[in-house]
């Protein structure tokens, strides 16, 4: 991702070590799997939440949940008299748990899918830049480039001059940056992996021209 880095650190006037520091904070991500398929974790507990609270019968053939810890366990299978599945076993069985939604309900779908590096949900789409889910699942199908600039759209936000979380990062507030993005509870740590990918870039540099 080098040159496509170089563009983002100058658009979004970052220092290039800090761009790249924060891609690595997605860096045991995969854009696609095996077949080459979009990489996707299919949120059950969201689609209930969109749906299948008022399609209670139809959600229950194919998807359970724990309902003492419904963001936990979650369970799919095609036909009712198959085995249930953990739907978050491996790419085969969240393709699964998707294609199932998407014949009950596409938006209700997309909204619960978590796409690509990033791993933004569809229902947060517009943070990335998008206007649907619809418009950025096909984008992050066609491109990891897409996926990518995502992460720092969804940093940038909608105005660039006035989103507190860029500015933080921007100037070198790492501390701020962190607990903007990823929440107060990993701000420690995100903020450690992120001076810590810092120093690595800078002890070496492999697109420093010099």
């Amino acid at each position: 991702y080098g040159n496509l880095l170089l563009h983002i650190a100058g658009e979004l006037e970052l220092p290039l070590p800090v761009a790249v520091a924060v891609l690595a904070q997605w860096g045991d991500r995969q854009g696609y799997g095996t077949d080459d398929r979009l990489a996707i974790r299919f949120d059950t507990y969201r689609f209930f939440m969109e749906w299948g609270r008022t399609n209670r019968a139809l959600f229950d053939r194919h998807f359970r949940l724990d309902e003492s810890r419904p963001w936990q366990r979650h369970w799919v299978r095609s036909h009712r008299s198959d085995e249930w599945t953990d739907v978050h076993a491996s790419q085969e069985t969240e393709w699964l748990a998707f294609e199932l939604a998407q014949d009950l309900d596409e938006e209700s779908s997309l909204a619960a899918l978590a796409m690509g590096i990033p791993g933004i949900m569809g229902g947060n789409a517009r943070l990335a830049g998008y206007r649907t889910a619809e418009a950025m699942y096909y984008a992050f199908a066609a491109s990891e480039r897409a996926q990518v600039v995502a992460i720092f759209d969804r940093i940038a936000g909608p105005d660039r001059s006035d989103s507190p979380t860029l500015r933080a990062l921007q100037e070198g507030r790492l501390s701020d940056f962190t607990a903007h993005f990823f929440g107060p509870r990993l701000r420690a740590y995100r903020q450690y992996a992120l001076e810590t990918a810092i120093e690595a870039y800078e002890r070496w540099n492999p697109l420093d021209p010099e």
